[in-house]
């Protein structure tokens, strides 16, 4: 039930919003929750597919600051897969 009403959620943000701060909260709190279950390959996907990386810097603080908790909930996702070295380009990154 948690997840239909999540996927149900971000889904209606993702085609609603004109403003494109809530998109991309959106996707950095989705991403966190996958991170925290454990599914990297998704989280990291979609990390990847807003290339935020760029231009985190000209977001608001709120949102600087959820991209860095998100990046290190994905960097401790893939160390507790045993991927040291991956986890350290996540987190110098």
């Amino acid at each position: 039930m948690k997840l239909f009403i999540r996927n149900t959620c971000v889904r209606f943000i993702y085609t609603n919003d004109n403003t494109n701060r809530l998109h991309i909260r959106a996707i950095l709190c989705h991403t966190y929750h996958l991170a925290l279950h454990d599914y990297y390959n998704q989280a990291r996907d979609l990390i990847l597919m807003i290339f935020i990386q760029h231009t985190i810097y000209l977001a608001d603080i709120s949102t600087q600051i959820l991209y860095n908790r998100t990046m290190v909930q994905l960097g401790l996702c893939v160390f507790r897969f045993g991927n040291i070295d991956g986890a350290h380009q996540i987190l110098i990154n």
